[in-house]
């Protein structure tokens, strides 16, 4: 009976030139029951098996490219235990699609710890259609100012690369006002500022939310780069609500192009840091 819960991942995951691969898990119908048993199939031996045949070293990180979960069915369940799996064989990985899920609150927040916790940093990160709300992006946000890594390092003539995360189409996004994500901004320099990672008084963006028409901003590099960051890309945030007339009314105002700073109204909504109003009564993110 286990071998036969492990069959359908034997055949998804093998190592080549160094590192592990895995083949896309989009749209497999993927439950909370299949990914407890993925984990299991990882803690058994497959990891501890990968480890020994690339000779790696058991502090060594395990390095899997992608891992594309999207269009599945599963939810908090699956994932947080899929995320320690992961933690504790210390595998890295760069690309990871968790899209069109059912993750909520907990789900989100094991992401985090994920961000944090993983052995190198993760360029992209694909939340978008799931249940996430305000504490699960505080959590994806704060990990990401934890990590010294980022911006990483430029992709050929693009800029320096913040972590690209994609959590539109989430309740959070109708949630979360300009002026919350400015004091997100804030929290976020302040936080590194504090592990060190930056002088005090750097006024550079820490979030740049990216918008439908980027401009310039990709999973490549961000036009709006400076020795400290962004540390996170926020693509298409406040761009692709469900309501399609929302989405013509909002490109309509004008208040797409070239987020966050390219005209005075803007400069106003992503004040700088100092200028956000911090106290006993702040936005609350």
């Amino acid at each position: 009976q286990t071998m036969s819960r492990y069959s359908k991942w034997s055949s998804s995951f093998w190592t080549q030139a160094g590192k592990l691969e895995a083949y896309p898990l989009k749209g497999q119908g993927i439950s909370d029951q299949d990914l407890l048993d993925l984990a299991d199939f990882l803690n058994a031996r497959f990891l501890a098996d990968c480890r020994y045949e690339l000779r790696l070293a058991k502090s060594a990180p395990l390095t899997l490219f992608e891992l594309n979960l999207g269009n599945n069915k599963f939810g908090d369940k699956g994932i947080c235990t899929l995320v320690d799996a992961l933690l504790t064989h210390r595998v890295q990985l760069r690309k990871l699609w968790l899209h069109s899920n059912h993750i909520s609150s907990n789900g989100g927040c094991a992401v985090a710890r994920f961000i944090k916790g993983s052995p190198g940093a993760v360029e992209e990160l694909h939340l978008s259609h799931n249940y996430l709300g305000r504490a699960a992006v505080r959590e994806l946000l704060v990990a990401a100012a934890h990590r010294p890594e980022y911006p990483l390092p430029a992709s050929v003539h693009r800029g320096r690369r913040p972590l690209w995360l994609r959590v539109e189409h989430n309740p959070v996004c109708t949630d979360l006002s300009p002026q919350m994500v400015a004091e997100a901004d804030w929290r976020l320099a302040e936080i590194r500022t504090e592990l060190g990672f930056q002088p005090k008084g750097v006024r550079g963006p820490m979030i740049c939310v990216v918008p439908w028409c980027a401009g310039g901003c990709n999973t490549g590099g961000c036009k709006h780069t400076h020795t400290h960051g962004p540390v996170v890309h926020l693509p298409y945030f406040w761009d692709r609500g469900s309501d399609s007339r929302e989405r013509t009314s909002y490109k309509a105002s004008g208040s797409w192009k070239g987020r966050p700073w390219s005209t005075e109204a803007h400069k106003q909504e992503w004040a700088p840091r100092g200028q956000v109003a911090i106290g006993s009564n702040r936005a609350v993110f």
